[in-house]
């Protein structure tokens, strides 16, 4: 799944609905969900914030983001051409200061 899934509006229009921050940088990464669904204080990323902005990144202690581990994506087994789907979404509640 390409880092434009979770990009903010300033990079992938589509997303406008899951930023409602002042500052928009703070959408890289992250699905503000509560834009779209009822106000709710949700929002969904890859773990270790895999893709979210530097101010994101910089503001949370201990994250260690690898795209080999936290990335989502599909694998197909060529023989039995069966799909496996890796996906670990992260739901986070906010909190503000």
């Amino acid at each position: 799944m390409p880092d434009e899934e979770f990009a903010g509006p300033s990079r992938n229009c589509d997303n406008s609905c899951y930023c409602k921050l002042n500052d928009k940088e703070k959408c890289d990464g992250i699905y503000h969900l509560g834009g779209c669904y009822f106000n709710a204080p949700v929002a969904i990323s890859y773990p270790h914030f895999l893709y979210a902005s530097e101010k994101i990144q910089n503001g949370v202690l201990g994250l260690n983001p690898n795209p080999k581990q936290h990335e989502a994506g599909l694998y197909i087994n060529r023989v039995s051409m069966f799909v496996c789907e890796k996906y670990v979404p992260q739901l986070k509640l906010r909190m503000n200061k």
